[in-house]
Formats: structure tokens, sequence, C-alpha cells
């Protein structure tokens, strides 16, 4: 599932295939989580690394470009004669840089209500796709985090 959505935004298979370990070694992985703990998480000691170190050397990577092909592919299924239900919601995480997209002075929601302050907070946009009820049960299965 992860090849069929993603592969097409890279343009080396090998580059794709370390893009996909990252995650998989961050979640395997229980010391710190530096780029060497994550190869020995993966087993991969005995391999080059300067290839790695190339590829964080890079700009950003380009997420909005992978989350709307995934978005597409999840909701094609989807019959026309359907209603396609979905939900979005923000939240903040804080802060201690203003660099970062969506990082600005807000409210600090961890202060009393009556003495608030400001502090720095990235803040977020979440889409979930409400799916068919059923029993009269749905599901809301999350689509896109952006930052907002």
């Amino acid at each position: 599932m992860v090849t069929f959505f993603f592969r097409p935004v890279f343009r080396q298979q090998r580059v794709f295939h370390r893009v996909v370990a990252l995650p998989v070694g961050e979640g395997l992985t229980l010391g710190r989580h530096t780029v060497t703990c994550l190869w020995v998480t993966l087993g991969w000691v005995d391999r080059d690394g300067s290839a790695w170190y190339r590829g964080f050397q890079k700009r950003r990577f380009p997420y909005a470009r992978p989350a709307f092909r995934f978005l597409e592919g999840v909701l094609e299924p989807v019959p026309e004669d359907q209603v396609r239900m979905t939900a979005g919601d923000g939240t903040t995480t804080p802060r201690s840089s203003a660099k970062m997209e969506g990082v600005g002075w807000l409210p600090d929601p961890r202060n009393a209500p009556f003495g608030r302050g400001l502090s720095l907070l990235q803040r977020w946009f979440h889409l979930a796709w409400l799916t068919p009820a059923e029993a009269g049960y749905s599901r809301a299965l999350p689509l896109l985090l952006l930052p907002a």
C-alpha cells in the first residue's frame, strides 16, 4: 500500500527504500533516535551511511505532494453515489523557535484562563474521513496532518 501511494514521488528506488525504512527504525528504536541508532536497529551497521547524510542535507521533504496523492487514493474507491464525509480539526504544538512553518505567538493553552500570556505554538490542520455508517457507527480515519 505504501508503495502504491508514495513510490511515484521518488525518482530512485533506493531513495524510496531509505525513506520507508526511516519511520520503521524510529518505531523500533528503544534508545536515542539518532541516525546511527536507527541503522543499528535496522541492522545496517556495515553499510555506507553517506547517502543517508546527503539526504538529510537537502531541503525539507515535500510532504504535501505524497499526502494529497494518498488522499486521492483513499477516497477513489468510494462510489460516486455515496457521500464522502470529512471533518477538519485544528490543534497546536508548543515550539521554541519561530522558524518552522505555521509557528506564531498565540495564547498559551498551558496557562490558567485568567492569565493566559503568549507562547510560540505551531498550528496544525487535521483532516479525517468519516466512513459510511454501519449498524449506527462510523469511524474517523485520519488522512492529513498539515501545518496551518
